[in-house]
């Protein structure tokens, strides 16, 4: 994660607002799930992904919430430097973009939008978030034996990218091997 760190710079500029526009904004969605899915091929498609930071449920199951807001994963600020701050890599770079969603008439809208994004979005800059590293539970099962008897972590991830496609760290790794049992692994 620390090369990716150190090779962003503050210069990078992604501008996603064409793909958003086609894929998301000039769409009403008739229902939660509907946004969710378009939501997730827009994720998939341009290496990025989005959290809610602020919403209001409704207990309607269709539709789910009133609005949500979207920041990018990688919209935290980054800790300050001093004295009493750790000093470790961190994904976070004060990424504006985001999107507020709210429903409307009986479909959600997409009422405003900022699709620049300061870091590369690609596949290999999203291994910098630990949420596209996570193994599904079925995973988690299925890897359970290489996990447990691969004494390299090495080992490990080059199985679970064979089997999963994903790429995980030592570090995950070193987490899975602590939690085998209990499935809460990364």
């Amino acid at each position: 994660m620390s090369s990716h760190s150190a090779s962003c710079s503050s210069e990078t500029s992604v501008d996603l607002s064409e793909a958003f526009r086609i894929m998301i904004l000039n769409k009403r969605f008739a229902c939660w799930d509907d946004f969710d899915i378009a939501l997730k091929e827009f994720q998939k498609t341009t290496y990025t992904r989005y959290i809610h930071t602020e919403s209001r449920l409704l207990k309607d199951v269709r539709f789910k919430c009133l609005f949500v807001t979207f920041n990018c994963t990688f919209g935290h600020k980054r800790k300050s430097e001093g004295l009493k701050v750790k000093q470790k890599p961190s994904k976070f770079r004060n990424c504006q973009s985001k999107f507020l969603v709210r429903l409307e008439e009986q479909g959600y809208v997409i009422k405003s939008y900022n699709m620049l994004h300061n870091h590369p979005c690609s596949s290999s800059w999203m291994v910098c978030d630990p949420w596209t590293r996570r193994l599904s539970s079925e995973e988690k099962e299925n890897l359970k034996p290489v996990i447990l008897h691969c004494e390299s972590a090495d080992e490990v991830i080059e199985s679970i990218k064979e089997r999963t496609g994903k790429q995980v760290t030592a570090a995950d790794v070193k987490g899975m091997k602590a939690t085998p049992s209990t499935g809460e692994c990364i």
